[in-house]
């Protein structure tokens, strides 16, 4: 698997963590604890986990942003009606098109 692939899969899951969880996001000097937990069980390579932490910084950064711009082109549908997967993929896409 190709190291960006990688990297993105391992963001959009720790969004989900996040979501599903329904703790806040993380400030930026958690962030670390909290990616060294979630990653704790995978073997991650610096450069991956360089990558995924700037998607996940990226996101959480414009999330309003982000969140604002996916509502404008879902016309008659909340965002709270996506699923969370498809949300956080939508998410990292569009951030990664910022």
């Amino acid at each position: 698997m190709g190291k960006r692939r990688e990297s993105r899969e391992l963001a959009i899951q720790f969004l989900y963590q996040m979501e599903v969880r329904s703790e806040d996001m993380p400030d930026n000097r958690d962030l670390e604890l909290f990616w060294g937990l979630f990653t704790g069980p995978f073997r991650v390579t610096s450069s991956v986990k360089e990558f995924s932490l700037r998607l996940v910084r990226g996101v959480l950064e414009h999330k309003e942003e982000i969140d604002a711009t996916i509502q404008r082109f879902t016309s008659n549908w909340q965002l709270n009606r996506i699923a969370i997967v498809d949300l956080n993929i939508l998410r990292v896409a569009l951030f990664e098109m910022l």
